[in-house]
């Protein structure tokens, strides 16, 4: 288990909403606001920058771009493929909010729930359970 403070292979653990606000980074096309993310989280403006300025140190010291910052049109990720790839990975395998199941623990866990339910069971089941569903066989 990871801790807060523990300093890993991506140089600094992001908390949970920095997370978030990652993501929404990436998926975003164009700006975000900070009010709309402020709204979104329901917090301030300012935590929200706090949390853009640990976002951006994060991406730097990984050897990213900068975020791009606009008074009026917010904030916007300088997208790439390994960009894209990078923040996946490390949302999935190395935050403390997080467990990745090994492919073993993957395989167990799937048979046990298909041999439980009482419905069927789609893959959108199994893929809010794991992190990343990777075809296992």
């Amino acid at each position: 288990m990871y801790n807060l403070s523990q300093k890993g292979r991506y140089g600094m653990i992001l908390n949970a909403r920095s997370i978030a606000i990652l993501m929404d980074l990436v998926k975003a096309e164009d700006y975000l606001k900070v009010s709309y993310l402020s709204s979104k989280y329901k917090i301030t403006e300012r935590a929200i920058r706090y949390n853009l300025d640990k976002i951006e140190k994060f991406l730097v010291k990984n050897k990213f771009e900068f975020l791009l910052k606009d008074y009026t049109k917010g904030v916007k990720l300088v997208k790439s493929k390994n960009l894209v790839e990078f923040v996946k990975r490390f949302k999935g395998e190395y935050t403390p909010y997080k467990y990745v199941y090994s492919k073993e623990e993957k395989i167990i866990y799937t048979i046990s729930e298909l041999l439980q339910s009482k419905t069927i069971l789609n893959a959108g089941f199994f893929e809010k359970s794991f992190i990343y569903l990777k075809i296992l066989f």
